[in-house]
C-alpha cells in the first residue's frame, strides 16, 4: 500500500484499510511494527478472520450423540 510509506496517520490508515479489506499478507508484515496502533490492527485480524485450519477442524468434528427420551 502506498500509504504505508508515509507518516503515522497514513500508516495507521493503511493498516485499517488492510484490516477491512482482509489483506492478510500486508497485515502479517505489520505484526512487529513500531506503532502500537498498527500492531493492534494486525493482531485484530487474527481474531476476526478464521484460519483455514480452524475452518477445516469445524467441518471434521463429529456431532455429539443426543440423549434419547426412551
Amino acid at each position: 500500500m502506498e500509504l504505508a510509506g508515509r507518516g503515522t496517520y497514513e500508516r495507521r490508515l493503511a493498516a485499517f484499510a488492510a484490516l477491512v479489506g482482509r489483506q492478510l499478507d500486508f497485515l502479517a508484515e505489520r505484526l512487529t511494527d513500531r506503532d502500537p496502533v498498527v500492531r493492534a490492527y494486525a493482531l485484530r485480524v487474527l481474531v476476526r478472520c478464521p484460519s483455514p485450519t480452524r475452518r477445516s477442524r469445524r467441518r471434521t468434528r463429529t456431532p455429539r450423540p443426543t440423549r434419547g427420551s426412551g
